[in-house]
């Protein structure tokens, strides 16, 4: 999976070790942490092996960055995906 993800410009945000959101070249992507875990992959060394390439990154691991946006945005029904983009424009 690694050799297919950018090495250069890439932003994640990381919502309480569940999901990967990865935003570069313009794109969103994501990688579901629950699912790799289900299927015994370390997803710490993931979860390092991409912070290593990043730019940005943000761990929210209790869910208040979300909660925070949420309280901004209640209507953005996919805001998850996009708070990669959000954070990494400042």
């Amino acid at each position: 999976m690694l050799d297919y993800l950018p090495k250069d410009d890439l932003k994640i945000y990381n919502y309480k070790n569940e999901m990967l959101y990865l935003l570069y070249n313009n794109k969103i992507s994501g990688i579901d942490l629950k699912l790799y875990k289900y299927f015994s992959f370390d997803i710490d060394t993931i979860i390092s092996k991409l912070r290593e390439r990043s730019t940005g990154y943000v761990d929210d691991s209790d869910g208040l960055v979300y909660q925070t946006f949420l309280s901004k945005f209640p209507e953005f029904d996919n805001l998850k995906r996009y708070i990669v983009v959000i954070l990494s424009n400042p």
